[in-house]
């Protein structure tokens, strides 16, 4: 069985912070703003922040909507799936699953960091 190393997935997680933060910044909000306006505390955004809390998937779209962002710039596709954490989270997700379903999902996500980097690519200054 594959497995992400606890350490790549910390680096993953302070990135995700890290995202949010900037992100925070950017829109002007303090953490107990945003805190207040996604239903957590503002302990729980700091540590989010700081890496130290792994933010579920749903705290993850309220706080993206919260700062005006789509979810998907607050974490790094290529640090998913060609990092340090690689597939093998995915697999790990994914074990014991049908294999067709497996493949689909896998094909999918796989299909979305292409279109990611081309959309990347008709960005300004790439």
């Amino acid at each position: 069985m594959a497995e992400a190393s606890n350490e790549a997935i910390d680096r993953f997680y302070a990135d995700v912070g890290q995202r949010i933060r900037d992100a925070r910044a950017e829109s002007g909000a303090t953490q107990s703003q945003v805190a207040a306006r996604a239903g957590l505390t503002r302990s729980s955004i700091a540590n989010i922040e700081a890496g130290r809390q792994r933010v579920p998937l749903h705290v993850l779209a309220m706080v993206a909507e919260v700062l005006g962002v789509e979810p998907q710039s607050l974490f790094s596709i290529e640090m998913l799936l060609e990092g340090s954490i690689g597939m093998s989270v995915l697999s790990l997700r994914l074990e014991g699953e049908d294999p067709a379903d497996r493949e689909f999902i896998e094909g999918a996500i796989m299909q979305l960091n292409v279109s990611m980097r081309e959309g990347s690519d008709d960005q300004p200054g790439n």
